[in-house]
């Protein structure tokens, strides 16, 4: 809860920067710095390189690894940073612009700084201290806001989206410094450093799949059909992602370390996922149904008209609204478990089958995609991921499998209470048709778990895990609120 309140903070933090400078930049200023974020984005892959993985999954760590892992961090920062500045040349030539050599060599110390906190964040994350995170990543960004603004205003034109962003970029390692606590000693060898690389460098391949899988769709459909395919494709895409990366970001930062540490009691390992899984499976059918139903009501209300086209790529896409919340928790068994051969496995065959399901859908368009996508998804990738990562440790494949069927039926229940409410309300532009047909669907899935003896087990236990974390957040500002009465 406190990271997925920090993950909000940040990104009305990230909207409000966004609405202001706005204002006071042009959308030439907005456009060059993107063009040296196009290339940063993928050489991030690397900053990392799957050592913060390491740590945290690692049960016992010493000090000479962790510092061994930040150097190494650290050096290949400096190598991408200096990748960077080589490429700035490369960039202004390629699109004309000699700006570009400057903003590329001032954006190379992003990795200079983001490179020193790995581990810091990373030994953070282990200890769980998830609300020092979250303060840190909060004021880094009102850090950013401020910095950006005021360059903005005081007519630095593009150079302000730079400082914006090498000043987050400072705080967060300033403040992470002093909050961690942790100084780095010099390296060390034979001090079993190699096992912590190679469950790295599996990590990092794994990204690098999953990133690459991940952009040849939109490369196809601009290829073939030109801006207005991608215009329409990627705003069904943003639709239906951004809400599940909302989600899962938060939730994975906590649940990774969490199962990491319960790896020598497998039962108990085996329990906190299924109770999870079960759960996210709970309210992942039903909210894809409902999404199914209401896919063109929903993109007219979001998107306004005109955008028939989106509307029916979403309703493709939305069989996939099934497979990936499930496909991020499955995955996490293999980083909490140190399985890095099995999660390079599972992300080079989700990569290839992702791939081909693209171009497969090709000939028919965007839409075509979308479903190949969903289809593959559900019928080819999930089986295949349910496999690889239930073959080993405490949780099998046919728990994962057990969990999905049981809760399969939600999703018609859902399906039918929404657009039985939508079609009789008949207005799809509305967004009280929106919310009465939404509302149905949960209200009418709600009243079906109260049936099952099982799934009203599992929903009791997440209501009263949220009323324990209210009383407790209560009660902690309770007493600090006295605390501050009395020294009055």
């Amino acid at each position: 809860m406190v990271t997925a309140l920090s993950q909000g903070t940040r990104l009305v933090t990230t909207l409000l920067s966004t609405v202001v400078l706005a204002r006071l930049l042009s959308a030439d200023d907005f456009g060059l710095v993107g063009l040296v974020f196009s290339v940063i984005s993928f050489l991030r892959v690397f900053k990392d390189a799957g050592l913060s993985s390491a740590t945290i999954q690692r049960q016992g760590i010493s000090h000479a690894q962790v510092s061994n892992l930040f150097w190494i961090n650290t050096g290949v920062s400096a190598a991408l940073g200096l990748v960077l500045v080589v490429l700035g040349p490369v960039l202004a030539r390629f699109y004309g612009d000699n700006r570009l050599v400057g903003v590329s060599v001032a954006l190379s110390l992003l990795f200079i700084l983001g490179g020193t906190t790995v581990q810091h964040q990373a030994l953070l994350r282990r200890d769980m201290r998830f609300g020092t995170l979250a303060w840190i990543e909060t004021a880094s960004a009102v850090v950013s806001l401020v910095v950006g603004v005021a360059a903005a205003m005081a007519g630095w034109a593009y150079w302000a989206l730079v400082a914006s962003t090498l000043a987050n970029e400072g705080a967060l390692l300033l403040l992470t410094w002093v909050a961690s606590g942790w100084r780095p000693q010099r390296p060390m060898r034979l001090v079993g450093t190699k096992p912590l690389l190679s469950f790295g460098a599996s990590m990092t391949a794994g990204s690098i799949l999953f990133v690459a899988s991940r952009t040849v769709d939109t490369l196809l459909i601009g290829r073939f059909y030109g801006p207005h395919g991608v215009g329409i494709y990627t705003r069904a895409l943003l639709l239906l992602m951004r809400p599940i990366e909302q989600l899962f970001t938060p939730v994975a930062a906590v649940f990774v370390p969490a199962l990491s540490r319960l790896q020598s009691e497998p039962e108990r390992y085996r329990r906190a996922f299924l109770q999870f899984f079960e759960t996210v499976t709970l309210l992942t059918l039903p909210a894809a149904g409902i999404g199914f139903a209401l896919a063109q009501p929903l993109t007219h209300v979001v998107l306004g008209p005109g955008w028939d086209e989106t509307a029916r790529i979403l309703a493709g896409f939305t069989p996939a609204a099934v497979y990936l919340p499930l496909a991020s928790p499955s995955g996490w068994l293999l980083v909490s478990q140190g399985r890095g051969r099995d999660y390079v496995v599972a992300n080079a065959a989700i990569a290839s089958l992702t791939i081909a399901a693209f171009v497969a859908g090709l000939p028919f368009g965007p839409l075509g995609v979308a479903m190949a996508y969903s289809a593959a998804s559900i019928l080819v990738i999930m089986p295949i991921l349910f496999y690889l990562c239930g073959r080993q440790g405490p949780v099998t494949t046919a728990d994962l499998w057990r969990a999905v069927l049981r809760h399969a039926p939600l999703w018609a229940v859902s399906y039918v209470a929404t657009a039985g409410v939508s079609v009789t309300l008949n207005d799809p532009a509305s967004i009280g048709t929106v919310f009465a047909a939404t509302l149905s669907g949960f209200v009418v899935t709600g009243l079906t778990v109260a049936t099952v003896r099982h799934d009203r087990q599992l929903m009791s236990r997440l209501a009263c895990m949220l009323f324990d974390f209210g009383k407790n957040a209560a009660r902690a500002f309770s007493g600090r609120h006295g605390k501050g009465e009395a020294s009055a």
